[in-house]
């Protein structure tokens, strides 16, 4: 995700109504939304949503009737306290559900499920959904401390690989950079401890960069 804040106020639900558009959309397999747009554009994310719950999936498997996958982002947590009536709108549309532990927290007092990720994310993840062919995935990130993750009704841990301090050059992004390597990863059909792997790698890269660069080639292989 590249921020760009006049571009971003601009924007509305009739930029995803035009035709190459659509036809991109309905070509893929995985849709994602930041919450930002809520700020925006409630009606946008809500249409993705529609288009990832409709069955069967027409992106050229006529045996995957589950439809596309829908991945959101809490993103800040002042979009849990000020937007939560689009929000709440949204999440029902979600197949997968990413957020810091700042932002779990804030979503935990918000509902009255308290400040510990792991219920917060096992609550989440039991959030009504309009897709019923596959559970919830929530997802959350605590810098330093472990990634957790709760898939099919299992609560798990993941480890984060180690950066020294002297090489943290800037945390901005880290957020956005793991959602991407992770859905690198699922876009590849990788298990969930590889879409893991490649989301901690691509945060760790970029919180060693000023700006959100990344090396010409990557170490990580998926």
């Amino acid at each position: 995700m590249v921020a760009a804040l006049g571009a971003a106020n601009k924007f509305t639900v009739e930029h995803l109504q035009t035709e190459p558009v659509q036809k991109a959309m309905r070509a893929a397999r995985i849709l994602y939304t930041a919450g930002f747009t809520l700020t925006v554009s409630p009606p946008a994310g809500i249409m993705l949503g529609q288009l990832a719950a409709e069955f069967p999936q027409t992106t050229g498997d006529s045996k995957d009737t589950s439809g596309r996958i829908m991945a959101f982002n809490l993103s800040a947590p002042f979009l849990v306290d000020f937007f939560w009536e689009p929000m709440s709108k949204l999440l029902p549309y979600t197949d997968y559900v990413f957020a810091n532990e700042t932002e779990a927290a804030t979503l935990g007092k918000k509902l009255g499920w308290g400040e510990n990720v792991h219920e917060i994310a096992a609550r989440l993840a039991r959030w009504p959904k309009e897709n019923g062919a596959r559970a919830r995935t929530v997802v959350f990130t605590q810098g330093q401390h472990p990634t957790v993750v709760c898939t099919n009704g299992q609560l798990v841990e993941f480890a984060v690989p180690p950066v020294p301090v002297s090489e943290i050059v800037d945390t901005n992004g880290a957020g956005d950079s793991f959602v991407g390597g992770f859905l690198a990863g699922l876009a590849l059909g990788r298990p969930l401890q590889q879409c893991v792997d490649a989301g901690h790698y691509a945060a760790s890269e970029c919180i060693r960069r000023s700006g959100c660069s990344f090396p010409a080639t990557p170490s990580f292989k998926l």
